[in-house]
């Protein structure tokens, strides 16, 4: 029974720490509130710039239709066709809307690859304008779209107009930002980087030294300094820029309704853009059309003078035979049978056309291409079976039927070819494409980005992740100790908690700026536990009082060592005030600075630090006789640290030293010693093996739990047994589980408080004096 009631905590400690607190985690955000704020606010502000800083993007659409379009030869019978099925246009469409040929058709076009704009603004632009208000208005409102801006070769606005004739860059220079600046009406330099490259009048073609670039401008109205940012590129640079920002697309599902989209900063231009580019596709999709009806016409006028030929020697040759067998005209069974074989025959020869037209679109194992040849199949089948009958006739009959077939085959595919030569003829010149501009460009007025309202959410949105973030990682990364359990799951019993104190704060802030020092060299520190003795920190000091009593049961001496893990975790406040809060309960207690090296317990006293301990220790005897010094505070003496010693390892070690504790535990009720830190040197081992009891001093945000146990460990390995901790300066926050204990703390405290006002030595509402030392000899 007794091994399952121990292991049951470690049990309950092991699952809650699997467990997400989900209070714990609210808590840490609502604490660090401020800075998530700070940061949140900062992202949005970073949004506003943005948004006053990024140039508007503007939007223009149009809309195509393109229509189901027939398989096989235009202008022939849809017998065959049917076989084929439909298949979806718009998709094939698409893809060649964003090609390269008809993209590139309208950089060449509208001259895409040269792009010609004012000088944005910069801060050389801001300062080179500073003396010219209008310019400098200019700068500062940058370059922004106007309503005839330029977009073939140049720029055009109000006040601002440069077109270019001819610019000719080396391939090594494409791509490169060129400065034109406006020097005069008639005169103007072509820069690169720092190096002045020509220059000259407009109108005239220039070339610069080497002859690599030519410049001709067309036209150029400016004020003189204006400056031009030109930039030539590369045509498939072009290309991918104009294809970056376009965006085609289906409107629903086999609609065949094409929506074009087109995003730019300047809007006339995109507009243009836009308009060239269906322009372009429905021209090229035109001519593809009649490009295919002229193929067709020419196959078919290839194939015309051959069946004409065929036709006439057939009719030759049953002119012919009828004249030399002198036979008569066909039996009505021999007629029908006759056309029918006709029909077949005109069937295949229609199909063998209809191949050679997908010949040149699809390979064999293509499904149209299939289909094709399985109804050859069927009509060769029907012929065979035909002649099969034939052959059952009479010589004369069947050599007659054979010829009669030959003629009247080959007269219905002439006429079929004339016909249908005819309707191509019709075709060619009528051709208007399976496309058709249903909306041709519409600028939206409004700016398509950047998006104030969702430009400042997702501003405020990711600080707000990015903080939160933050908050957890710094957190996880910290792992420094926030409440009392985290000690005590690991063995360490805690005996008090003391909150921070915001008068002591108030306190130290007001000595430092009276004398105008750091608080490390402040020669007297404020005592909060008699200048304020209901402060909240003081009452924890109480509890710790009673809790004392307990630990020091089954102690030799009354001989109690305060230290810690590591400096600035508040022992040396801990030891006086605790002298004080002992010395008010009508205890006599005296507090030994034992830091031979930074000890500073004499600052509270407002003392000196010499002739102290370290100067006992050395066998000093004139200080044996003043070595105990009393303060204004009944039945409490302190001890200062005396000269810092070169050698404080060694004194402690020295005899003197138990023999010191042993007279002063038989003189006072309670012995404090500040010890210096446990993990920066050795000095606390020591005193700790001639101290009784022997406590720890763990700060709030400052120490880690191995921290911690690293103490304890390195403490026992020394013969000294840790009886507990002081949890100081725990900070009330939303995160700390610890915080009701400082909520009844605290109105406890306010109850205490009052209940001492008005008797002596509770400082009332004013802070008392801080005490005087009395140097008399013990």
């Amino acid at each position: 029974m007794t091994d399952r009631h121990t292991d049951l905590p470690s049990r309950e400690h092991q699952i809650a720490d699997d467990e997400i607190d989900l209070a714990r985690l609210w808590g840490t955000l609502v604490d660090h509130g401020r800075v998530i704020a700070l940061v949140t606010a900062a992202a949005i502000v970073i949004g506003v710039g943005y948004l006053f800083a990024a140039d508007p993007v503007y939007q223009a659409d149009a809309l195509l239709q393109v229509e189901q379009r027939e398989t096989g030869i235009p202008g022939l019978s849809d017998e065959v066709d049917d076989l084929f099925g439909t298949q979806n246009p718009a998709d094939a469409e698409i893809e060649i809307l964003r090609s390269r040929m008809v993209l590139g058709s309208v950089v060449d076009e509208l001259r895409l690859d040269l792009r010609v704009e004012p000088e944005p603004v910069s801060l050389t632009s801001f300062w080179r304008h500073l003396g010219d208000p209008q310019r400098l208005a200019e700068a500062v409102r940058g370059v922004r779209p106007a309503e005839n801006a330029v977009v073939s070769g140049g720029w055009g606005e109000p006040g601002r107009t440069l077109r270019i004739e001819h610019f000719r860059v080396p391939e090594d220079m494409l791509g490169k930002e060129w400065a034109l600046r406006v020097l005069a009406p008639d005169h103007f330099q072509l820069w690169l980087e720092d190096s002045l490259v020509l220059e000259g009048p407009p109108g005239e073609g220039l070339s610069s030294a080497d002859g690599r670039v030519e410049l001709q401008l067309l036209q150029m109205e400016a004020p003189a300094g204006t400056e031009f940012r030109l930039v030539r590129l590369a045509r498939w640079q072009a290309i991918e820029q104009l294809r970056g920002g376009l965006s085609v697309g289906e409107r629903g599902r086999d609609t065949g309704i094409v929506s074009l989209i087109l995003k730019g900063e300047h809007p006339q231009r995109i507009r243009a853009v836009l308009d060239a580019i269906a322009r372009t596709y429905l021209l090229q999709n035109i001519e593809r059309r009649s490009a295919e009806a002229a193929k067709s016409l020419a196959f078919l006028e290839e194939q015309t003078p051959r069946i004409r030929a065929q036709l006439d020697a057939a009719e030759q040759r049953l002119n012919q035979y009828r004249t030399r067998s002198e036979s008569v005209d066909l039996s009505l069974e021999t007629q029908a049978m006759l056309d029918k074989m006709v029909e077949v025959e005109a069937r295949l020869s229609e199909l063998q056309l209809k191949e050679s037209e997908l010949r040149r679109l699809y390979t064999r194992q293509h499904p149209n291409y299939k289909a094709l040849l399985q109804q050859r199949g069927s009509l060769e089948a029907e012929r065979d079976r035909l002649d099969k009958q034939v052959q059952n006739l009479p010589q004369t009959q069947q050599e007659i039927l054979r010829l009669t077939r030959d003629v009247e085959t080959n007269q219905a595919i002439y006429l079929q070819l004339l016909n249908r030569a005819q309707e191509l003829e019709i075709l060619k010149a009528g051709t208007v494409g399976n496309v058709r501009i249903i909306d041709s460009a519409q600028i939206d007025p409004e700016p398509v980005a950047p998006r104030g309202g969702l430009v400042l959410a997702l501003s405020g949105l990711l600080g707000l992740v990015a903080s939160v973030a933050g908050v957890f990682v710094a957190g996880a990364m910290k792992q420094t100790l926030e409440s009392p359990e985290q000690l005590e799951s690991e063995g360490l019993p805690v005996y008090a908690v003391l909150p921070r104190s915001n008068a002591l704060e108030r306190l130290e802030h007001q000595e430092t700026r009276r004398w105008r020092l750091p608080l490390e060299r402040l020669e007297r520190r404020p005592l909060l536990a008699h200048s304020h003795p209901g402060d909240l920190a003081v009452e924890a000091l109480r509890s710790l009082r009673t809790s004392l009593h307990f630990a020091m049961l089954g102690a030799d001496t009354k001989v109690v060592m305060v230290t810690g893990a590591s400096p600035g975790v508040g022992k040396t406040f801990v030891t006086a005030n605790l002298g004080v809060v002992l010395a008010q309960a009508g205890k006599r207690v005296v507090v030994i600075d034992g830091d031979l090296r930074k000890g500073y317990l004499h600052t509270y006293f407002g003392a000196s630090s010499r002739q102290g301990l370290s100067d006992y220790l050395a066998g000093d005897r004139d200080v044996a006789q003043k070595l105990v010094r009393h303060t204004s505070i009944p039945g409490l003496d302190f001890v200062p640290r005396g000269e810092a010693p070169p050698n404080p390892s060694e004194l402690l070690l020295q005899p003197r030293l138990q023999a010191l504790l042993d007279k002063l535990d038989r003189n006072y009720d309670y012995v404090l010693i500040d010890s210096p830190p446990v993990l920066a040197v050795t000095d606390a081992a020591i005193i700790g093996n001639a101290a009784g009891t022997t406590l720890l001093v763990a700060r709030f945000g400052v120490n880690t739990v191995r921290e911690m146990d690293l103490c304890r460990r390195r403490l026992a390995r020394d013969g000294v047994v840790v009886r507990g901790c002081i949890f100081n300066a725990l900070e009330r926050r939303a995160g700390n589980t610890y915080g009701y204990y400082a909520y009844y703390q605290y109105r406890y405290g306010e109850a205490a408080a009052d209940a001492r006002q008005g008797q002596p030595g509770s400082g009332g509402e004013q802070p008392a004096p801080a005490p005087e030392p009395d140097t008399r000899a013990s």
